[in-house]
């Protein structure tokens, strides 16, 4: 298309008739989420907690009132709030999609006449943009400074796979790689991000179909208990980028020329205004985010390894001075340890009984005997001689004293690192 000299006049070009699926459609869309968001957790909005903002406190009781008439027992508030799976939260689903239907079966006889509804249109746009990029830039920024996924510690390292809960699984892979966890988290950024402005708003929704899909699949593949809340949010990006997919199909499939979005006209003082808004909007919404993040990154100890991490075989196992050699029970049958890691910090005992139980881990310089704690979850230990370690606590109410020998046999997940070229039996392990 050649440019002329001529002005070009910019105005609203929606269209000023909607067909009636289109207007059914909106109505339903407008009201459910106008319902649902009631229940959004506010503990996303930045700084929310300092400022003691409490969520929910209208909705709740009436949600568990229409729960206990369904089901004919008490339905209590998720203590997760809008972000959990619980019975609660699926009855407060089916009264918005109810009552969504039914108000826009009133909306629809009662306001017949009109044919479409450009301003609520851009309501419910600026209020659904603005909700998925606070969320996404909170899930985001938790990821980049690595504070939603921490590494796994000893107790995780020493459980088996079938012995860890599906979303345990999850959590574990998540956090063993930094790298994909910042990856994951800055695409969520990106995309947050890109919403804030209302010119980039349409990259930033498709970019959010693509990421939430991610997001939905593992949180149902894995049994992660946020997934009604994060098909809110999927559906949230979804509804924000059809607007374009028409323009979108016509370039990537059609292979035609599309023209520029269109600017809505408005009087220059209101455009100054909305601007000054959503500038201060995206500022709180961003570096609001960000700065907490690092805070929480800057205040979480993630635990610096121990000298003496690694995993440990126990020599010598004594209960209140019955005492074990390599591997037979105490005199008094109580459960002895069999295996032993210390990562970052922590001390993670594998007993008789397979039970897993894992202490803060407390060293002491020199060969003397380790003091022994009055905390029960605290242990201390003390190395009399190189590759030994001599451990000592209170456990379930009995004094534990232990010899342990480190194992030449590291753990392959944490030995193993980065290899640029992988032979067959390390691909095959």
């Amino acid at each position: 298309m050649l440019a002329t000299n001529e002005p070009t006049t910019i105005t609203d070009a929606r269209p000023s008739r909607w067909s009636l699926a289109h207007r059914l459609a909106f109505r339903f869309v407008f009201t459910y989420a106008a319902l649902a968001l009631t229940a959004y957790p506010v503990s996303m909005l930045p700084f929310a907690s300092n400022l003691g903002i409490e969520g929910n406190a209208l909705v709740d009781p009436a949600i568990s009132h229409v729960g206990e008439a369904i089901t004919g027992q008490p339905v209590l508030a998720d203590p997760l709030g809008a972000g959990g799976d619980s019975l609660f939260n699926y009855i407060h689903v089916l009264c918005c999609a109810v009552l969504a239907a039914s108000i826009t079966l009133c909306w629809s006889i009662l306001d017949r006449r009109r044919l479409a509804y450009p301003g609520l249109a851009g309501v419910l746009t600026m209020g659904l943009r603005f909700l998925l990029a606070v969320t996404l830039l909170n899930y985001g920024f938790h990821k980049v400074f690595n504070v939603q996924f921490a590494p796994p510690d000893a107790y995780r390292l020493l459980q088996s796979y079938g012995d860890s809960s599906p979303s345990g699984l999850l959590w574990t892979f998540m956090g063993f790689s930094p790298a994909y966890t910042f990856f994951a988290g800055l695409m969520e950024v990106i995309g947050g991000t890109l919403l804030l402005s209302r010119r980039t708003a349409g990259v930033g929704a498709l970019v959010l179909c693509g990421v939430m899909t991610n997001v939905v699949m593992l949180n149902f593949c894995y049994d992660v208990s946020v997934k009604l809340f994060s098909m809110h949010l999927l559906a949230m990006a979804i509804v924000l980028a059809v607007p374009d997919m028409s323009r979108l199909a016509a370039v990537l499939v059609l292979n035609r020329t599309v023209s520029a979005q269109p600017r809505f006209s408005s009087p220059r003082a209101m455009r100054s205004v909305s601007f000054a808004v959503a500038l201060l909007a995206g500022m709180y919404a961003f570096f609001g985010n960000a700065w907490q993040h690092h805070q929480m990154w800057s205040s979480i100890d993630f635990g610096a390894d121990s000298p003496h991490a690694g995993v440990y075989k126990v020599d010598r196992f004594t209960v209140a001075g019955a005492s074990s050699e390599s591997g037979n029970e105490p005199a008094d049958a109580d459960p002895r340890w069999n295996r032993v890691l210390i990562s970052g910090g922590m001390i993670a005992i594998q007993r008789s009984d397979s039970i897993i139980v894992q202490y803060m881990l407390l060293e002491e310089a020199g060969t003397a005997e380790p003091t022994l704690p009055s905390d029960s979850w605290i242990f201390r230990c003390t190395r009399p001689e190189p590759g030994k370690l001599h451990v000592r606590g209170i456990e379930s109410g009995r004094e534990i004293s232990v010899v342990l020998s480190r194992s030449e046999s590291p753990m392959l997940l944490t030995s193993r690192g980065f290899n640029w070229v992988v032979e067959e039996e390390w691909f095959n392990r």
